[in-house]
């Protein structure tokens, strides 16, 4: 995991879905977004790459996401108590 300066192995991953919304500002593009929790990684998670920053959130955060991390995968978190 190149843009975090992190190592995982791949047994590590779980799969938690796969998310699908209208492209901000192109709505006739869709983005998919598969999504996996990390059980365990080598190393600190920093910023690198294309990654300019990195944040813990809750679904209370007054963070400005991308339109399917904001609207989906938060609330999906959240359903699967895995945040607040």
């Amino acid at each position: 995991m190149e843009q975090f300066q992190i190592a995982v192995s791949e047994e590590d991953l779980v799969k938690f879905g796969i998310f699908r919304a209208a492209a901000a500002g192109q709505e006739a593009k869709i983005v998919e977004m598969k999504t996996f929790t990390v059980n365990k990684c080598q190393g600190e998670p920093s910023a690198d790459n294309e990654v300019e920053e990195i944040a813990w959130v809750t679904s209370k955060t007054n963070l400005k996401l991308g339109s399917i991390f904001e609207h989906e995968v938060i609330a999906q978190l959240v359903a699967s108590d895995l945040i607040d």
